[in-house]
């Protein structure tokens, strides 16, 4: 019996740790502070000629999806990893949002890459570019995506818990990575 009970313990510690999405050798050098995202988003109304790429995570949902023969662009409304934007002591829910483009050159599952998934990337920041949101274009920031961990999420479920955890609406997920997107960007520097 008592053996019956440990290996429960054991399955229920291993099911309360936290996997990684991403190996750690992807994780080495991702800046976590909120002050260098910010530049990178102030880019966009106020350009810098000393604009310091850095190595970020970042989180949100796909709102567009543009193919390029290399990958795709993928637009997000996002903000920096673990930030909780609907009890952010600053601001109300939605006012934190950061729009900005994913650039990631490799192969993602199309089904994957749908409007309203959740996506988490760590990627290296860029400056703006113009992109097409509806039929006006505007700068947005870009971020030149290592690897994507997209969640494939069901229409109903975002619907009946819109502002909640999307775990229990996660039907599939997937995580896509392209090692010469950081390697090609850091050493030519664009």
């Amino acid at each position: 019996m008592r053996s019956v009970g440990g290996f429960a313990l054991f399955v229920l510690l291993a099911a309360c740790t936290n996997t990684p999405l991403f190996p750690p050798d992807v994780m080495n050098g991702v800046n976590f502070d909120t002050v260098g995202i910010k530049a990178w988003k102030d880019q966009v109304s106020h350009p810098s000629a000393n604009f310091a790429s850095q190595k970020v995570e970042m989180e949100g949902t796909i709102i567009k999806v543009i193919p390029k023969p290399e990958g795709a662009v993928i637009l997000i409304d996002g903000h920096p990893i673990g930030e909780d934007r609907l009890f952010h002591p600053e601001g109300k829910a939605g006012e934190d949002i950061l729009r900005f483009a994913i650039v990631f050159n490799g192969m993602v599952d199309p089904d994957m890459l749908q409007t309203g998934n959740r996506v988490v990337v760590i990627g290296v920041t860029d400056k703006p570019a113009l992109e097409s949101i509806g039929w006006m274009p505007r700068p947005l920031p870009h971020l030149r995506a290592q690897c994507l961990h997209i969640w494939k999420t069901d229409e109903s479920e975002r619907n009946r818990f819109p502002y909640g955890d999307m775990s229990r609406a996660t039907q599939e997920e997937q995580t896509f990575c392209h090692k010469e997107n950081i390697e090609k960007h850091v050493s030519t520097g664009g």
